[in-house]
């Protein structure tokens, strides 16, 4: 009995301790593994709540008419657009990439991309008759250059390239005017917007837009004012072409044909070479661009579809199985998306801030936590970034509104014989079928109005560019050395004088 009791009393406190290491082992094991499955078990509650409101708001969209994935985006885009004269501008779009039309055009300025020099003004010599001249005064080096390569413009070539490809230009002309009718639709092309045939058709839209340049260029050599309308008013019927297209792209290569188009506009102003009948007719159209108008929104929605259908598993037309746990991600891009089309369209200054303060509010969020970083991963890759394409169409509209501006003051001028003293005088315009202009409603963004002054016998009008100036400055901008179409100052000479 004595040995049994002193055994026990020996082994105690050792047993005592092997249960309190195993006890403590098994917090140290348990407990990890415990809050691994609380965090895992939370993670999926999280996630099904998520994509229960994903679910829903997707729903909501789709009964609104909205695109959500790839089948509604079909819908919507057959809905709102039409294929009419597609056939039609496929037919343009291939001879314009045909190996013969890329070979001729390579020898003309604004298609070739070696030409040196520029369709001169009227009754001034072309460039390559200054470089001829050039090198028989021994002012100069050859002006073949060293290599043998360089090519002038010169009006034989042009007038011979414009003539060879009578029949291209005039269908060109034909389809972008009509695409400027009132019930004109944008055209289908393509419904998938990551396929290499809707790049190469907006590239080839720019050619056809280059090509029209062209002619309209030689029309102001000319001092052809009927030709000029056409040319310019084509130009802009190319851009219409794209005007609702669900794609940023799209609205972005139609504000550089529309830049193109104004850049002609501003030449012919400035030389006087519209005539009062071309000028009532171009106006209505300038004015159509100098406004956000809803071409901006419908892209909205097209981006917004596209990543939606990329959080259901649809990537270039293919259906794969969604990524796991991106439901709150989902619900992260409604919600930016929500934001930009909440953003006003009618005040430029409340434009450009809404976009910029989208883009700060977005990357503050995608910077933050490691779940916050988590749960916009994929948002960061698919969503745009949208300040600087704001930016870039504000600008478009900006030098709509001068080109409006302008073309009030030279109607002033046909009319009074002389420029207004101040552009509010444009609201007292009175020329048939045209609506006086009051250049309140054609503010620049910053707060401060359109420049004008006089000076001798021409007047001054001039904005301000946005990647520069955040208002219009005082005095005129020198953007001379601007590598940018320079549209922000238009020098109006008086009618009958050359600038």
């Amino acid at each position: 009995m004595l040995i049994t009791t002193r055994f026990l009393v020996q082994s105690y406190p050792s047993n005592s301790r092997s249960i309190e290491s195993k006890l403590t082992l098994a917090i140290l094991i348990g407990a990890p593994l415990f809050m691994i499955l609380v965090a895992v078990s939370s993670l999926f509650v999280r996630e099904r709540a998520a994509k229960d409101q994903f679910d829903n708001k997707l729903a909501e969209l789709r009964n609104s008419g909205m695109p959500v994935d790839n089948e509604s985006m079909q819908q919507f885009i057959n809905s709102h657009t039409s294929d009419q004269y597609v056939q039609d501008w496929l037919q343009v779009f291939a001879s314009l990439s045909s190996e013969e039309f890329q070979i001729e055009s390579n020898s003309v300025a604004v298609l070739g991309t070696h030409i040196q020099g520029d369709i001169p003004a009227s009754g001034q010599p072309w460039p390559d008759q200054i470089a001829q001249q050039n090198l028989l005064t021994n002012q100069h080096s050859d002006p073949t250059g060293a290599s043998g390569d360089t090519q002038y413009a010169s009006e034989q070539t042009t007038r011979s390239f414009l003539d060879r490809w009578s029949d291209l230009s005039e269908q060109a002309m034909r389809l972008a005017l009509l695409q400027l009718k009132p019930d004109a639709k944008t055209a289908r092309f393509i419904s998938d917007y990551g396929n290499q045939d809707f790049f190469d058709h907006l590239q080839q839209l720019r050619t056809a837009s280059r090509l029209l340049r062209l002619r309209g260029e030689l029309a102001a050599y000319d001092r052809d004012s009927a030709q000029l309308s056409s040319a310019i008013l084509a130009m802009r019927g190319c851009a219409a072409v794209i005007d609702q297209d669900l794609s940023l792209i799209s609205q972005l290569v139609k504000d550089a044909i529309n830049n193109s188009a104004i850049d002609l506009h501003k030449m012919c102003i400035q030389r006087d070479l519209l005539n009062e009948e071309h000028l009532v007719i171009i106006l209505p159209e300038i004015l159509k661009g100098a406004q956000i108008g809803s071409g901006w929104k419908m892209a909205m929605v097209g981006e917004r579809a596209f990543v939606l259908s990329a959080f259901q598993g649809e990537f270039s037309g293919q259906q794969l199985s969604p990524l796991p746990f991106r439901s709150r991600d989902a619900l992260y891009s409604l919600k930016l998306f929500d934001r930009i089309l909440d953003i006003p369209q009618d005040d430029l200054d409340q434009f450009l801030l809404g976009h910029k303060q989208n883009e700060m509010w977005f990357q503050q969020l995608r910077t933050g936590s490691l779940l916050a970083q988590f749960d916009t991963a994929l948002t960061s890759e698919l969503a745009p970034s949208l300040d600087s394409a704001a930016k870039a169409h504000v600008r478009s509209v900006l030098g709509h509104r001068l080109a409006a501006l302008a073309i009030g003051l030279r109607l002033y001028e046909l009319q009074n014989g002389r420029f207004p003293a101040s552009l509010g005088e444009l609201i007292s315009l009175n020329v048939a079928g045209v609506q006086p202009l009051n250049p309140d409603q054609l503010m620049p963004p910053g707060g401060t109005p359109v420049g004008y002054q006089l000076e001798n016998d021409h007047a001054v009008l001039w904005g301000f560019d946005l990647m520069k100036e955040h208002c219009t400055p005082d005095q005129i901008p020198d953007y001379s050395t601007s590598s940018e179409l320079p549209l922000w100052v238009w020098r109006l000479q008086a009618t009958g004088q050359e600038p």
